[in-house]
């Protein structure tokens, strides 16, 4: 089941994003908070875009995937209270967004 074409072709293309990811993270230090969280719609769209077409819930399992590997390149390990914004309802994302942008302005 692991071995076959089409799951080396699965292997290969998320190692090409993972690769991607790192860029991503990379990229966003010292940027503008508008630019920071385009760097997250990126990654999180890049990943769903590779995976193709997928029902809601691998949408979102794959989404937070995508968050959590690239809140790992930016901070090391990811703290057991982080919530991807993939898990979010709009509220919780407007005021999670709020309280990061709010603590990085005041750094």
């Amino acid at each position: 089941m692991l071995n076959n074409e089409e799951t080396r072709a699965g292997a290969k293309a998320a190692m090409d994003l993972f690769r991607n990811f790192e860029s991503i993270a990379e990229g966003r230090v010292g940027v503008t908070l508008d630019e920071y969280w385009q760097g997250k719609k990126v990654a999180v769209e890049s990943m769903l875009a590779v995976a193709g077409n997928q029902n809601e819930f691998v949408t979102g399992f794959l989404a937070a995937i995508a968050e959590y590997i690239l809140e790992a390149h930016e901070d090391g390990l990811v703290d057991h209270t982080w919530k991807p914004e993939a898990a979010m309802t709009e509220a919780e994302k407007a005021s999670s967004r709020f309280e990061f942008d709010a603590a990085i302005t005041h750094l």
